[in-house]
């Protein structure tokens, strides 16, 4: 079973994928980080969620509220690229990632965060950007992508593959998945003995 169907199982109707959508396995229903550019810049970008799929950004959202260690682990995570030019983006609003930004401020800002609507955190260069040369760009980005990863690592939604553990119940996989979230599991294929 892939990822996709597991992930279909686990959630059952509440993602509303298109179905064109579903048998491509389009890379842009899940979070990621990527490069984007425009005529006007080049931004590399942690997007949470699209405004086709937010299901990321919800279960982002819940543990954050549940979880006081995840939500510490958020923060530290995000003192490591405080003052580096990043922010957090929701549908275009833009909250500077500064070392003099308090720490609920920021959470509150994300907690706000309605459905449907692009979200994440990014770093924007404009055309003619010096650091983006054709000497510098490609280890200017590598940066950015390393910086971005471990938020990466606690922001995407991971699960393992039903079946793979011996302690999951047949009859509702879903049950032991809670917490499985945000780094705390790797996708395997493999049933392990």
């Amino acid at each position: 079973m892939d990822q996709l169907t597991a992930i279909e199982r686990l959630v059952g109707g509440s993602v509303r994928y298109k179905e064109k959508d579903i048998s491509q396995r389009a890379f842009y229903l899940h979070t990621r980080v990527q490069i984007y550019i425009s005529a006007e810049e080049v931004r590399c970008w942690l997007v949470l969620a699209t405004d086709k799929n937010y299901y990321d950004r919800k279960v982002f959202k819940e543990r954050l509220v549940k979880d006081k260690k995840f939500k510490d682990l958020v923060w530290a995570a995000i003192q490591r690229i405080v003052d580096k030019g990043y922010f957090y983006e929701i549908d275009g609003n833009q909250l500077p990632l500064t070392s003099d930004l308090p720490r609920e401020d920021f959470f509150r800002f994300i907690i706000k965060d309605p459905d449907g609507v692009y979200s994440g955190i990014a770093k924007s260069y404009l055309q003619g950007d010096a650091r983006l040369s054709r000497d510098t760009i490609v280890d200017e980005m590598w940066g950015c992508m390393q910086d971005l990863y471990p938020l990466y690592d606690l922001m995407s939604y991971r699960l393992v593959l039903p079946g793979s553990q011996p302690d999951v119940p047949k009859s509702n996989p879903a049950q032991k998945y809670d917490g499985l979230f945000g780094g705390a599991a790797k996708i395997t294929t493999k049933n392990r003995r």
